[in-house]
């Protein structure tokens, strides 16, 4: 069986499993599904690597310079060793102008179970990014408002 046949046959099951007809990569390579809600999710055949993409949608990018700058910083900070990110990898689609989070699958590891524990990874470590980045916009709403935490002494603690 070929290596493009193993993911072929993986997907198919993958799809009967959840009712979605047709799941397959295209000639291009790769194959894509909307969630809903602005969750897209594809996956991507790299035959020079050997290995199948996986990546999901997490967030537009901002329109303003300083928004995006801070969303760049936010990012890099949550893609740091992959602590914030649950070993998932941040990263910017410039022409669809999104912030895409993915995991890559080795061939010789590809089957139904293993495509569906990496998406099922990928979902819990998007809602951690988004947690995170809703988390920081409260944060510094509430210092917009003058309501920050209370000050630090010089020993670390609150007073």
């Amino acid at each position: 069986m070929t290596e493009r046949e193993v993911i072929d046959q993986a997907l198919a099951a993958l799809g009967d499993a959840n009712d979605i007809k047709d799941f397959a990569l295209g000639e291009d390579g790769s194959v894509g599904l909307s969630m809903g809600e602005g969750l897209d999710l594809a996956l991507e055949w790299d035959e020079k690597g050997r290995h199948l993409l996986i990546y999901l949608s997490v967030v537009p990018l901002p329109e303003t310079a300083p928004e995006l700058l801070q969303l760049y910083h936010r990012l890099l900070v949550l893609n740091c060793l992959g602590i914030g990110t649950h070993n998932a990898v941040l990263s910017v689609q410039p022409e669809m102008k999104l912030v895409l989070m993915h995991m890559n699958v080795f061939i010789e590891d590809v089957n139904a179970a293993r495509i569906m524990r990496t998406v099922d990874h990928l979902l819990e470590a998007r809602n951690a990014v988004l947690t995170a980045l809703a988390e920081d916009e409260s944060a510094e709403a509430e210092a917009e408002e003058g309501q920050s935490a209370p000050p630090m002494d010089p020993m670390n603690m609150r007073v």
